[in-house]
């Protein structure tokens, strides 16, 4: 009986520990939450990357078109101012493109980073499953070790009734046999005596 209880608190402790798994961490929505926001934010890094790399390449070919369109019909000192201009421009759009490029490569960095942890979630929530799977086999096999150990129990139980039955039964036997043969060892005294008084 005490097998039984323990297996029963057992199966209970595993049944609310399930529950309360389940309701704090539903596996199935976190996945899925997970995979959406690890695609948004590789979608949306590789989108920035794409709009940066579009406006360096727009900048360059200002800063080309501008030294191109300087060069006619100017004098030498138009020229050399234009082209000073030019060069100071093309000195800042250069800048703006160094930290495009920086930032194109922290967006890829960004990228990796989701990736990753788009990856770990998935492996969490693939343990987590297996968890789950694991709980649910051992409060199953905890309900079979219970089924038996109370049909252990029923049938130890009713052994004892059975063997409690026989003995007083036999118990009951017992005293009548001696009570009858009480009775015939008084009516032969009896007997004897009516003899020898005769």
């Amino acid at each position: 009986m005490d097998n039984i209880e323990n297996f029963r608190e057992r199966a209970l402790e595993v049944a609310k520990d399930l529950e309360v798994f389940s309701d704090a961490y539903n596996v199935g929505t976190l996945r899925n939450r997970a995979e959406e926001a690890a695609s948004r934010a590789v979608h949306d890094a590789s989108r920035r990357i794409e709009e940066a790399m579009v406006k360096a390449e727009l900048a360059r070919r200002r800063a080309e078109e501008d030294a191109e369109s300087g060069g006619k019909n100017m004098t030498d000192a138009m020229k050399r101012e234009k082209l000073v201009s030019a060069l100071e421009r093309g000195d800042k759009l250069q800048q703006q493109v160094n930290q495009m490029e920086e930032t194109i490569a922290e967006l890829r960095r960004d990228v990796d980073e989701a990736r990753k942890e788009k990856n770990c979630i998935e492996q969490a929530s693939k343990q987590a499953w297996l968890e789950v799977a694991s709980l649910k086999q051992e409060v199953a096999e905890l309900k079979v070790k219970k089924g038996l150990l109370e049909e252990q129990a029923a049938e130890v139980k009713a052994a004892r009734t059975k063997t409690r039955e026989g003995s007083s039964t036999s118990e009951e036997t017992n005293k009548s046999s001696t009570k009858s043969t009480s009775s015939w060892k008084g009516l032969f005294v009896l007997c004897k005596r009516a003899k020898v008084a005769c």
